[in-house]
């Protein structure tokens, strides 16, 4: 009867993190091919998998088990003791929410009150999972079945009893099992792997069953689909585990762990042929798979109050938008509201817009700044009248059906922005009113990628960095087009070769490719929060993270919206905290009220600041490529920045200078059909947004918005089968309509083209709104806006560099932190701003508090001695002292920072021992304390250091060791002039070129840069030649720049100037290969070889002039002489080099005075007057 197949109850899938390697679609293929009709997961604390499994399995056709392991203690003693490892299978619906109780359970404490369940959530020092007692388990046992038996391997090696004392052990445990959980079914279980060492304690366990009629079940644990996968199981568990392949007495994979055929499970269980039966047996107790359920709203009130009060807020907000416009479109808006309100109440969503409205009211309230609007909701006017979204879609021209389509029902999906310092506050009130037991955060799941795999590998299996490191680096890296390690391998023969020649890369890769997309860890989705309409305790599995108390669904969010429960994205944007946090500190600085809703959007200041390239902090457009693309489209309107934002992605991107062109009037405006000119008027007909593709189908084939929708859709997806129906339904109904065939096929595949890239419009709307806002407040407020961007930004060097370049940029002037006026953070005093004590590195936060509070009490420091006799905090140590001096923090109260430095250990000395002398005098009778001694000056401390004052270099040193860059004192500044006549670039302008070079708008350069060297990392190369390479940044006044050196040679001769601290020339090859664009260094100099010169001009009037000069440096020819370079000005003054020499020239001052005698006429060029200058400089 049961000679064909077995049931296997024991498999541990790839969600038991760090256990499994076995995948779920694995399994359910492995049971399809060997004619397995059901088979159990029992994962290990947790059912991540559980919906996953079941409806995949229900899809070919297999019966699922849910099934659970746990720990339990048998008393509520916490005792390893004391404590079993037990297996619970769910054979009913009661069991499946028993089993997700009991798993939530794991994670946290349940308290019931007025018949409602609430959470309270286990101390987050407790261990999580933790271990539930056996009293726990009684009281959620209906509906499950219990195995315990000789899989418990950690129960059975703590055993060291005599046989008899062994029966006696496992009989009691086995009695309080029955006793204890005697509404579910116990089974004792067999399992056994090749090896059988605990085949005492089987023998115990079978003869205690045979004595009491209790049912035994045959199992053997998988954690490994077959025998070869067991060498990846194992490394997966070491990474989990943080051990190596090698070290001893670790955790590790048992041999046989894999999941057997019926023949190789039958042979194992040769002797238990009833055992082999009950697999079935219990199988067929289990009769229930979870399944997928539609969405469950949270309740606002009841269906049809819902549809009313929907209806009654709407009209009423409606009202107050349109108070001022004309009676006929009023109308128009009315007509819109009402067709919306149809849809929305029909398909069931009213609650859903309530919910939503509701707690970004509370939000408003309680001055927690809210986005005008994220995604396709920003097109709904029912979401504007709501003040859900703050862009009126009429006038913005956005679609209601991009949003939601009656043609396609599905649930709406409404992203809100929130100010990130406030979002978390949001989240508690609509826990506090839908219930803490009915709101919970999601789960996501990191997954073991390409590169982080085979690092993780090789690291377990103890490879050579080098090895790992360069196979890793020849796994392309593309998150907008990621390549699968197969796929890597696939495509590189050098990658397929060193497989095949190198043992230690095979295995790496063989390895690899088994774990490739495993899980790695779990975390909480950063934005997706559920709100259910009923308790989620027992409706979903429930858990937390070791390092938070806030509540997750087991689920991912694909499962958790397929089990029913309606997602709600709260989003944390920083933008919105720089907004309000901007207008705040406008108001205490200047009294003035921001209306940041309702700024005018054709501010004059704002779009010529943009047009200049000064978009640092400004929301979208302050990468490098933007700046590029602003700058060249000179917008003048909100519509140009709706249009940029949505242009600047890769396949669009290639259109911006045509729409640029268009816009300036440089370029003609075409449509592809007269028909469509109204839709793509305002983009210059381009087509860039999907609600024109949208409108194009309505216009030329008659669609309805609806299914315009379906077939944008459609072609986004390139779905073959749907494009070849909409593809004649298009052509059909245009020919229809009066359109050529030819014109029609012609339209259809030009909109088919631009909808796989149309960018969602009521998104670019909404977020460019955004833009603007912060681009506002940049022009009118720079000192205000930099300000809040640097407090945001306080422990990132690299931004807090770059916005002190924007300042300088802007004449603005940071003022260096001082221990008399500086606060925590960056402060505004007068036009100026005040570098914050907490920017300093290396300086606590603890310690910068103390000064501040002893500052506020006992009036500002006298000097450097009245510092450390009333700073007493453990944290003044000598590294910080070391970082404030350095830094100028005390500059007013000693200006000779080197002598500061030279005594700091003095000046410890000297607080440590005046904080003991006012302890003793503490404990001593008021009678006995005496007057704490005191120094009058610095010289007076004991071992007093004198030294001469700071040079240059060193206090640029200094300034850039204590705060990471060079605020004022820049070596480079000195130098900008002269490498800009020697076609030395800044940073800014390589980061300009990388950009421009990976959207293929310029080919591969070579060009020179000029940096200060603040960080320098040698690597041996992989070759086994002793071969040097490097990594090394450099940095400027404008940003920072990663390159790389592969030529030993230069490592070699350039050995001294390569240091932190150098100012270098380096010159560069700017690359695209099949890893991006990379930087490398070809030659190196130093910077005195630009040594400045004065400049002599010369100005070029005319043809006779020209040939003055010639014959002037035909006659000065010198070897070792000087480059002559001619350069004009640009309209804002800017120089630039048009022609340099081959050769060299003498030039002295003689000569050139000589030259510079000559009598001048100046001339226009192209209607404007320019300067045409010879530069002699020294090379």
């Amino acid at each position: 009867m049961f000679k064909d197949f077995y049931i296997p109850l024991r498999i541990f899938s790839s969600y038991s993190i760090g256990e499994s390697n076995i995948r779920i679609e694995d399994v359910v293929k492995f049971c399809k091919t060997h004619k397995i009709p059901a088979f159990c997961i029992t994962d290990r604390n947790d059912l991540f998998g559980m919906l996953e499994c079941s409806l995949l399995a229900k899809k070919n056709g297999i019966q699922y088990i849910p099934g659970l392991t746990l720990k339990v203690r048998l008393d509520e003693v916490v005792s390893d003791a004391a404590e079993i490892e037990i297996v619970l299978i769910a054979t009913n619906e009661r069991g499946v929410k028993n089993l997700t109780i009991l798993s939530s359970l794991l994670y946290m404490r349940v308290e019931k009150a007025n018949d409602e369940t609430e959470f309270a959530l286990m101390a987050i020092e407790d261990k999580v999972p933790c271990n539930l007692c056996l009293r726990q388990i009684s009281e959620y046992c209906e509906g499950l079945i219990v195995l315990w038996g000789t899989a418990d391997k950690d129960f059975l090696c703590r055993l060291n009893s005599t046989n008899e004392e062994l029966q006696a052990t496992i009989g009691n445990i086995i009695t309080q099992l029955k006793a204890s959980l005697s509404s579910a079914e116990l089974y004792i279980e067999i399992s056994r792997v090749e090896d059988n060492i605990f085949y005492t304690a089987e023998s115990a366990f079978i003869a205690f069953c045979s004595l009491n009629h209790i049912p035994i079940v045959a199992s053997c644990i998988a954690t490994h689909m077959s025998v070869s996968d067991a060498e990846a199981c194992d490394v997966m568990m070491c990474i989990s585990n943080g051990t190596y392949i090698a070290t001893k007495d670790r955790k590790a994979v048992q041999k046989g762990e894999f999941l057997r055929t019926y023949d190789e499970f039958q042979s194992l269980f040769a002797d238990l042929p009833k055992a082999v039966e009950n697999t079935i047996a219990l199988a067929r107790k289990c009769s229930f798979m979870p399944q997928s359920s539609s969405p469950r709203l949270p309740t606002f009130a009841s269906r049809a109050q819902e549809d009313l009060i929907l209806r009654q807020r709407t009209l009423k907000g409606l009202e107050e938008k349109v108070e001022k416009m004309t009676e006929e479109t009023k109308m128009l808006y009315f007509e819109r509201l009402q067709r919306e309100l149809d849809v929305i109440c029909s398909m069931g969503f009213s609650g859903y817009f309530l919910v939503v409205s509701d707690f970004i009211r509370w939000s408003r309230d309680n001055d927690i700044a809210v986005g005008p609007g994220r995604g396709s909701a920003v097109g709904s006017i029912v979401a504007w009248v709501l003040n859900i979204t703050a862009l009126d879609p009429i006038k913005f021209n956005l679609l209601f059906e991009r949003f939601l389509n009656p043609a396609r029902i599905s649930m709406p999906d409404i992203d809100v922005d929130f100010c990130q310092l406030g979002r978390d506050r949001v989240i508690e009130y609509v826990k506090k009113k839908y219930g803490s037991d009915r709101v919970a955060h999601i789960i996501t799941f990191g997954k073991l990628q390409p590169r982080a795999v085979l690092r993780d590998v090789g690291r377990v299996l103890q490879i050579p960095y080098r090895v790992v490191d360069r196979i890793c680096k020849m796994i392309p890296n593309n998150p907008a087009h990621p390549i699968d390690l197969a796929t890597a391998v696939a495509i590189d023969k050098s990658l397929q070769e060193m497989s095949k020649t190198d043992d230690d890369v095979r295995r790496l890769i063989e390895i690899g490719l088994k774990l490739e997309g495993l899980h790695r860890h779990i975390s909480m989705h950063s934005a997706g929060v559920v709100i259910s309409d009923t308790t989620l305790l027992g409706d979903v599995p429930l858990c937390k993270t070791q390092d938070s108390d806030l509540i997750l669904v087991q689920y991912s969010m694909k499962y958790t919206e397929l089990a029913g429960l309606v997602k709600f994205d709260f989003l944390g944007l920083k933008t919105l905290t720089v907004i309000a946090q901007t207008c705040n500190i406008i108001k205490q600085h200047r009294g003035i009220q921001i209306d940041i809703s309702n700024l005018p959007l054709t501010d004059v200041k704002t779009f010529e600041m943009l047009t200049k390239g000064l978009t640092v902090g400004v929301f979208q457009f302050e990468g490098v490529g933007m700046k590029e693309a602003i700058k060249g489209l000179k917008p003048d309107s909100i519509d140009d920045l709706i249009a940029l934002s949505s242009l600047y992605r890769p396949g669009p991107m290639s259109n911006i200078p045509s729409y640029n062109r268009r816009k300036h009037g440089l370029e003609a405006v075409e449509y592809i059909h007269p028909r469509i000119a109204d839709v793509l008027k305002d983009t210059y007909g381009i087509i860039i947004y999907q609600e024109q593709v949208i409108e194009i189908a309505r216009v030329i084939a008659n669609y309805s918005l609806g299914e315009a929708d379906l077939l944008r859709r459609a072609m986004g997806k390139k779905d073959k089968n749907e494009m070849a129906k909409h593809q004649s339904t298009f052509i059909e109904n245009a020919v229809k309509n009066g359109i050529e065939e030819k014109s029609a096929i012609e339209i259809f595949d030009t909109v088919n083209k631009f909808a796989s890239y149309g960018f969602n419009k009521s998104h670019a709307a909404a977020y460019s709104i955004i833009s603007y806002q912060t681009a506002y407040l940049k022009a009118h407020y720079p000192i205000e806006f930099l300000c809040i961007l640097m407090n945001l930004d306080i422990m990132q060097t690299n931004k807090l560099a770059i916005y002190c370049n924007e300042a300088r940029l802007l004449q603005i002037q940071i003022k260096p932190p001082s221990i008399n006026f500086s606060y925590s953070e960056f402060m505004i005093e007068g036009n100026e701003i005040r570098y914050g004590l907490e920017a300093i590195k290396g300086v606590s936060s603890q310690l910068v508090k103390e000064i501040c509070a002893e500052r506020e009490k006992n009036g500002t420091f006298k000097s450097i001695l009245d510092f450390i006799y009333r700073i007493k905090n453990k944290e003044l140590n000598k590294r910080n002292m070391e970082q404030m001096i350095k830094a100028c923090a005390f500059a007013e109260l000693y200006p000779n920072i080197k002598e500061l430095l030279e005594n700091v250990e003095n000046l410890i000395k000297e607080s440590e021992y005046h904080s003991e002398m006012a302890i003793a005098n503490l404990k001593q009778n008021s009678l006995f304390k005496k007057s704490l001694p005191k120094k009058n000056s610095i010289d007076e401390l004991e071992n007093f250091i004198k030294t001469s004052s700071l040079n240059d270099n060193e206090r640029a040193m200094f300034e850039y060791q204590a705060l990471g860059f060079y605020l004022l004192h820049n070596p480079l500044q000195i130098w900008r002039l002269d490498l800009q006549r020697s076609f030395v670039s800044q940073i800014s302008e390589i980061e300009e070129l990388v950009f421009k070079i990976e959207n293929e708008e310029q080919k591969d350069i070579t060009k020179k840069v000029a940096g200060i060297i603040t960080s320098l990392k040698v690597r041996s190369s992989s070759s086994g030649k002793g071969g040097k390479f490097a990594f090394m940044q450099l940095c400027d006044e404008t940003g920072f720049l990663d390159v790389s050196i592969f030529n030993e040679a230069i490592l070699i001769a350039q050995k001294d100037l390569l240091a932190e601290g150098q100012i270098i020339v380096c010159n560069v090859e700017i690359r695209k290969d099949n890893f991006g664009v990379r930087i490398t260094v070809e030659s190196v100099e130093r910077i005195d070889a630009y040594d400045k010169v004065k400049d002599y001009i010369f100005p070029i009037t005319d043809f006779q002039s020209m040939k003055r000069l010639s014959s002037f440096l035909d006659s000065n020819r010198k070897h070792d002489g000087a480059y002559v370079r001619i350069a004009t000005h640009d309209n804002e003054n800017n120089v630039i080099i048009v022609w340099k020499s081959k050769s060299k020239y003498d030039l002295n001052n003689e000569n050139l005075e000589e030259l510079k005698n000559e009598e001048i006429v100046y001339i226009r060029y192209d209607d404007e007057a320019k300067l045409c200058q010879y530069f002699f400089k020294k090379n």
